[in-house]
């Protein structure tokens, strides 16, 4: 062999070790594990500072902001309904909508300022079988409020997912 065919066979042998740059080299584990055959993937990016790296490091800025303040806010999501339970104090207490309020029907027309905090959010409104609820959402209407629903009875509350409790 002449002396140019050994430098060819040592550089094709030294690129294919990686020794060429301590930088280049892969951990033949890590691309192993994903399946990934080293001589497959390329080569590592150049980070400034970074070990093995001639490039000198950036200089850091003291007013630089912190990484989270790019970041987006996601906005809470909107709390639900507020649930107004019209029927008696005795049915109430067999079985209710958890967090529910309790106003019956027929005091609805004296005790409506109750619910004024309420007056800019969704009411649902439920009974035993959504003909109290009606009544009590008449009478809301007349108060002024406007984001009111008819959940109906409580076997229709309880099908659509709300938790029925007695405490």
């Amino acid at each position: 062999m002449n002396s140019r065919s050994l430098f060819v066979l040592f550089a094709i042998s030294a690129l294919a070790l990686g020794c060429s740059r301590g930088e280049d080299r892969i951990n033949v584990q890590q691309t192993q594990a994903v399946g990934v055959l080293p001589d497959t993937l390329p080569p590592a990016p150049q980070v400034p500072g970074a070990a093995g790296s001639s490039a000198p490091a950036p200089p850091v800025s003291a007013t630089a902001a912190p990484a989270t303040a790019a970041a987006p806010q996601t906005p809470p999501a909107p709390a639900g309904p507020v649930i107004v339970d019209v029927r008696t104090q005795q049915e109430y207490d067999a079985g209710h909508v958890q967090g529910a309020i309790l106003i019956p029907h027929d005091q609805m027309e004296q005790r409506w300022q109750e619910l004024q905090q309420y007056r800019d959010q969704p009411l649902l409104l439920y009974c035993r079988s959504g003909r109290r609820s009606g009544i009590a959402i008449d009478v809301l209407k007349s108060k002024g409020f406007t984001q009111l629903e008819n959940g109906g009875g409580i076997d229709a509350m309880a099908g659509r997912g709300f938790r029925i409790t007695t405490d």
